[in-house]
């Protein structure tokens, strides 16, 4: 299950392959989160981001979904920020499909 999280006041997405990734990806526990960080995954799904203890983060899965096209506005606020020129122009079919984009820009 591909997923992005969205950091709370900043435009910034990261994206996380699936759950394996998740659980051994230290830099993605390293500074903890904000009570109103998400974690957004593939089917729209939104995922509150606890901190139990230091570097122990937990998901957990809220009734909450985000529709295509609140995606879609995060996704073109995070590429506008990193200064790509069409970012207006983007669209998508689907959350999985907007979540794989983040993944794709994010390899540099």
């Amino acid at each position: 299950m591909a997923s992005g999280t969205e950091y709370r006041g900043d435009h910034e997405l990261t994206f996380v392959l699936d759950q394996s990734v998740w659980n051994s990806d230290t830099d993605l526990h390293f500074f903890g989160y904000d009570s109103e960080d998400i974690l957004i995954d593939s089917e729209g799904s939104i995922f509150a981001l606890s901190n139990r203890n230091s570097h122990d983060i937990t998901l957990e899965q809220s009734e909450r979904k985000i529709e295509l096209e609140s995606m879609l506005e995060l996704i073109k606020a995070h590429e506008s920020q990193l200064g790509a020129c069409c970012a207006s122009k983007l669209s998508f079919q689907s959350i999985a499909e907007a979540i794989m984009v983040i993944g794709e820009n994010n390899k540099g």
